[in-house]
């Protein structure tokens, strides 16, 4: 599940589960660590369905009022959870905002606290960020988001040792993911735009004769 109304969580999250698992297969995981990992990763910002999307798609830098109410995404994830994930899917997805040296949040961790795979999905969540283009950002070059993530590193927020691992193959990591997320994207997009057309017709027989013209959707690459 992920929220349907905003277009960059949609994107994010794709792209975020894309390069947690290239992340996963580089450090030669077996496939049962991969999927804990894919699920985490496709589940880790399921809360943000309770932000109002002024918010998710604000055109620039949150306030700090507005920033705390991004964070409670968090508490809204684990509220839908409900105990009912796997604890190791739950963890990722609850602590990709946690920093090794304790100052993320929401729990304020330490290294510790996280293991390898909740590193790993916190390291794509950011690569993810960074890559992703909003109307206030264009996606930032290789050699940025480097500089980004070697001072981070530096600065003991993230796991040194995957932070090499992403820095050094970042390059066919993103260009693997934009192959592998297109044609779900492209799903997506062509979903909002019916269901934004749907919204703007009045009469139930119209929208009764726009649904039973709605072609089947083609079907993406078996992914990943």
């Amino acid at each position: 599940m992920i929220d349907f109304r905003s277009h960059y969580t949609v994107t994010h999250t794709i792209t975020t589960t894309s390069i947690s698992y290239e992340l996963g297969k580089l450090l030669s995981y077996p496939e049962d660590r991969l999927n804990v990992i894919l699920c985490g990763a496709l589940l880790h910002d399921l809360g943000k369905i309770a932000v109002p999307v002024e918010i998710l798609e604000y055109p620039g830098k949150l306030s700090r009022q507005a920033m705390n109410i991004m964070r409670t995404h968090v508490g809204f994830t684990k509220e839908i959870f409900g105990g009912s994930i796997d604890d190791a899917v739950e963890r990722i997805a609850l602590r990709h905002h946690e920093k090794l040296n304790g100052t993320g949040y929401p729990d304020g961790l330490f290294a510790k606290d996280l293991s390898n795979e909740e590193r790993l999905v916190a390291i794509a969540d950011i690569i993810s960020a960074l890559t992703g283009t909003r109307s206030y950002k264009e996606s930032y070059p290789l050699e940025k988001i480097t500089t980004i993530l070697e001072s981070m590193k530096n600065d003991q927020l993230v796991d040194p040792d995957i932070v090499t691992i992403a820095v050094t193959n970042l390059d066919s990591i993103l260009e693997t993911t934009a192959v592998r997320c297109r044609p779900i994207l492209r799903i997506y997009e062509k979903l909002k735009n019916e269901y934004q057309y749907l919204l703007g017709l009045t009469s139930d027989d119209d929208k009764l004769n726009f649904a039973l013209s709605i072609k089947k959707q083609e079907k993406a690459a078996l992914w990943p």
